[in-house]
């Protein structure tokens, strides 16, 4: 018989086998079924939905049909874009609107900005809205101000750091705080 030298390098492992063919496709088969293919692939729990395992049953996945799953999940998880909506405001009261935020020296930060936006936008309106990340950038475009890239991180930062709002109970909703108020108040007018 002839004789049939193997050698295995993967990662840290390193596997040498030498001896008679038939033995050493054996013993290859032995190790593909009980390591190699245990190597290879990883055990992943099923999930549905929001991040709930629906069961205790694994799944066994191959790296590279895992990293597809995981960076096709990724974009699936995005944050959704806000688009612009109608203010229900009517034509003077928009242009008021305009006028008394022209009057406003304001930097073109969102943390200046989004205060006088919703100050402004609650007298016109005449009533506390919850504002939602819709209504955000609606009202940052229709006042030519540029929209953070992170909406949402804005809002969240100008809650935290400068405490001009408040989040509301409903998901995703935020009030001006008496802060928010005092601020845009204390703004000089040109």
């Amino acid at each position: 018989m002839s004789n049939l030298k193997l050698k295995i390098l993967y990662k840290d492992f390193n596997f040498e086998a030498e001896g008679e063919t038939l033995e050493v496709k054996n013993l290859l088969e032995d190790i593909k079924s009980s390591f190699l293919n245990k190597l290879l692939e990883v055990s992943a729990p099923i999930v549905e939905g929001k991040g709930s395992v629906i069961s205790e049953k694994t799944e066994t996945v191959s790296h590279k049909k895992k990293n597809r799953e995981l960076n096709n999940s990724s974009k699936k998880k995005g944050m959704l874009s806000p688009k612009e909506i109608d203010l229900g405001l009517s034509k003077e009261q928009f242009l008021n609107m305009q006028t008394q935020f022209d009057a406003y020296s304001v930097k073109k930060s969102a943390a200046t900005v989004i205060p006088v936006l919703f100050y402004l936008y609650n007298k016109q309106t005449g009533q506390q809205n919850g504002f939602d990340l819709n209504l955000t950038f609606t009202l940052l475009r229709k006042f030519g101000v540029i929209v953070p890239k992170n909406l949402n991180q804005a809002l969240i930062d100008i809650k935290n750091k400068k405490q001009y709002l408040t989040r509301n109970e409903e998901e995703g909703t935020y009030s001006l705080h008496y802060l928010g108020e005092q601020f845009v108040e204390g703004l000089p007018n040109k």
